[in-house]
């Protein structure tokens, strides 16, 4: 909808008796016409009169800049006024690098948290503050641009999204700096001009839970957490993903992207009012049950297993931590490996006459031999 005024008409034409064509301005033929939705006027004594027209302009499909011509339907003058009217081809999003982020904003970019794209029929911008980015309703901006020839190539910080929930939102780019004086137009008249917006699908996701760590220490340091500089009791190192089959130790396992569980910071004590329900199974038969939450700071986390004995062998695990509001568990499998660390001592002929005197040879497993 285009608002025109025209003044010094006298007298002031009726909507009905008023026509709106679009011309090429060079041939002057004529294109289409505008759709007239009301005319009013001003044109008191001593006056210069004003007349305003509101204007439904047409689709078009060239762009440029043509003549529109406003002319009565019958009467003299026939044409009682000219105006210059543009088209423009609207601005294409494109290239997107990164078209996911997690719902909290990460992305697989270099720096963890941002995506680029290319617009094209854009005008060229002097800074970042000519564009207004959008993630959805969630506001976002410009990190970095380059202005190349008809558009310009952005990187745009990636926002979490609206309440952290996953699905697909759209990436709008709009041009909110300011206008170039039309062809026609006067230096220092403001001139409204329709928005320059580019837009494309992004998507969202919940990410899912990843093991980063398994460690096994059959002691553990005196103080809050097992493990103190990635050391066990007396600085021992830990067993990464393997535990004797015994039964014996802790197990700290570290995830990434695990729900948060109400607990106690000071002891890894789960809230009393939580429950939550945490374990780790180490194959089909056996569970490690959680002793404490070492810690959860951010999308990193941390949990403290005791051990369960178990045979010796290779096994698929998987930890599992649900929330009490959690439908289901949140889930991370890894593999893990039991070992029999028992030392057993087997003779062959081990009864013999205390006279003989004879050696007699002997089996002995797991014994270090320094």
């Amino acid at each position: 909808e285009v608002t025109v005024k025209a003044y010094g008409l006298d007298p002031i034409p009726a909507q009905s008796e008023v026509l709106v064509t679009i011309i090429d301005g060079t041939t002057e033929t004529s294109l289409t016409s505008a759709n007239v939705l009301a005319v009013t006027g001003n044109a008191q004594a001593g006056l210069i009169s004003e007349m305003t027209l509101k204007l439904l302009m047409p689709a078009f499909t060239s762009a440029g800049v043509f003549t529109c011509r406003i002319e009565r339907v019958e009467g003299s003058p026939k044409v009682l006024t000219e105006f210059l009217y543009e088209y423009f081809n609207p601005p294409v999003a494109s290239n997107l690098e990164q078209s996911d982020a997690t719902v909290k904003g990460q992305t697989a970019a270099k720096d963890g948290a941002s995506t680029a794209l290319r617009i094209s029929n854009f005008p060229a911008i002097a800074s970042g503050g000519d564009v207004s980015v959008t993630f959805g309703s969630v506001a976002s901006y410009v990190l970095d641009y380059k202005n190349f020839k008809g558009g310009v190539w952005l990187q745009v910080m990636v926002p979490p999204a609206l309440n952290l929930s996953p699905g697909v939102v759209a990436l709008k780019v709009q041009y909110v700096g300011a206008e170039a004086i039309p062809r026609g137009g006067v230096t220092g008249q403001t001139y409204v001009r329709a928005p320059k917006v580019a837009s494309v699908d992004f998507t969202y996701f919940v990410p899912q839970p990843e093991v980063l760590a398994v460690r096994w220490c059959e002691g553990c340091q005196t103080g809050r957490t097992c493990l103190v500089n990635g050391r066990c009791l007396k600085g021992v190192r830990p067993k990464e993903n393997s535990a004797p089959l015994r039964g014996v130790g802790t197990l700290t396992v570290v995830l990434r992207n695990m729900p948060v569980v109400p607990h106690n910071p000071l002891t890894g004590e789960l809230a009393a009012a939580a429950k939550a329900s945490i374990s780790a199974s180490l194959g089909s038969t056996s569970v490690a049950s959680l002793s404490r939450v070492v810690f959860q700071d951010g999308d990193l986390s941390a949990f403290e297993l005791s051990m369960p004995s178990a045979s010796a062998g290779e096994v698929l695990a998987e930890m599992s931590v649900q929330p009490a509001d959690a439908p289901v568990p949140a889930t991370a499998s890894f593999t893990f490996s039991f070992f029999d660390d028992n030392t057993a001592l087997d003779c062959f002929e081990c009864r013999k006459p205390s006279s003989e005197g004879t050696p007699f040879r002997v089996t002995i497993t797991n014994f270090l031999i320094s």
